[in-house]
């Protein structure tokens, strides 16, 4: 965009004073109280964190899921940052340069168990690897036809700490049923 200032014409400043018309500001005096403080993390009760490290509340092992309230589909594209890295490394991610030969599949196993292997492999690996490949799959192998593990691991990654960023792999590493995990540093 130019730094030329864009000015309406006559019929649209027409059409928003119609459409506002009657319109009243909440905050009388048309400002924003930012005195106000949010929780850090770390400050938030037990119960609150330990239940955000719950399964999401779509979620269940039982057959009567609704294919609707999923929120990932089986070609869906993934991508999570946190706020504190740079276009490089997301680039790298993204291209899966960062990952080593550390690949962990979970084809076939519950979300519990996924969830287990996935734990163990985070602990084991965050001192020494930086990054892995992990293998979800698009759940066309369910007979519900819906991945219910991918849907899954997209919310649980999101909330574990250590989980910098993720993305979904190249087409050649599984494309859509797969993933590249970033994790932090050890120090």
């Amino acid at each position: 965009m130019s730094d030329q200032k864009r000015t309406i014409n006559a019929e649209d400043a027409a059409l928003f004073q119609e459409m506002t018309q009657g319109v009243r500001p909440l905050n009388p005096q048309n400002r924003v109280d930012l005195s106000s403080q949010r929780l850090s993390p770390d400050s938030r009760p037990a119960h609150k964190r330990e239940m955000e490290s719950l399964p999401p509340p779509w979620f269940s092992e039982a057959a009567d899921l609704n294919p609707s309230s999923l929120p990932v589909g089986a070609e869906e594209i993934l991508f999570f940052a946190r706020g504190q890295l740079s276009h490089a490394t997301l680039r790298r991610l993204r291209r899966g340069e960062l990952c080593s030969d550390l690949e962990l599949d979970l084809h076939g196993l519950t979300t519990a168990q996924s969830t287990k292997e996935l734990s163990q492999l985070i602990h084991q690996t965050g001192q020494r690897q930086r990054c892995f490949h992990l293998i979800h799959g698009k759940g066309q192998r369910s007979s519900e036809q819906i991945p219910i593990l991918k849907s899954y691991l997209n919310q649980w990654l999101r909330q574990r700490p250590e989980v910098l960023a993720f993305c979904s792999a190249r087409q050649k590493d599984g494309g859509a049923g797969a993933l590249y995990v970033l994790l932090k540093r050890n120090r």
